[in-house]
């Protein structure tokens, strides 16, 4: 097996990594909803002539609650993640010494009863390997489903623009909505592509590693 350990810090270092990103997208979601109650006092004080912006507002709120349940499911993956790498790690240090160990004593008595012990190592290491990979890729698709919530969110900004030009007194101020609208999903969205590259890079990594 290739050397685990940089595998295992690179793991670590990603998990640790993910955590954090997903933690400022928390943030920014936090930020989102507190733009939405202030949104919704425009829009009341607005009447009539903001009426169309309203149901943006519920849509915002929505979004805003959508991405801080998929921040919480898809931050308990990667702290599974760390228990994971650790897992992984020791499995892969234990089949190369067994492995090493029959290398060096091929002239010793019984030496083949070794044999049996590597071959279940190395199936449990496969099936660990894959495993891991599966709960990986199902991040990854998380990712993606965050993604598309928030791709749908920048067509909301726009139309909100056209919203808020149709009210004249609070116009300024509905735009401001729009623009903190805009840079929300922009910064959601740059920080969950890091988190989906930094994912698929592990992926690629883990299944290059030979544990058979």
């Amino acid at each position: 097996m290739p050397e685990t350990l940089t595998t295992q810090a690179t793991i670590l270092i990603t998990a640790a990594s993910v955590t954090a990103e997903l933690n400022g997208v928390n943030e920014i979601a936090k930020d989102m909803t507190l733009g939405v109650m202030n949104a919704k006092t425009i829009s009341h004080r607005a009447g009539e002539s903001a009426k169309g912006f309203q149901p943006i507002t519920d849509y915002i709120e929505q979004v805003a609650r959508e991405v801080a349940q998929s921040v919480v499911r898809i931050s308990g993956g990667a702290s599974v993640l760390s228990r994971l790498a650790v897992s992984y790690h020791h499995s892969g240090k234990l089949l190369t010494l067994y492995r090493r160990v029959l290398k060096d004593a091929e002239d010793a008595t019984h030496v083949a009863s070794l044999i049996p012990v590597i071959t279940m190592l190395s199936q449990e290491a496969q099936k660990e390997q894959e495993h891991f990979v599966r709960d990986l890729e199902s991040l990854v698709r998380q990712l993606d489903a965050m993604k598309n919530t928030i791709r749908s969110s920048k067509v909301i900004s726009t139309i909100s623009r056209v919203e808020a030009a149709n009210s004249d007194a609070f116009r300024k101020n509905l735009e401001v909505v729009a623009d903190d609208l805009e840079s929300s999903t922009e910064k959601i969205r740059e920080r969950v592509q890091r988190c989906h590259h930094q994912l698929s890079d592990v992926i690629a990594l883990v299944q290059r590693e030979d544990v058979s």
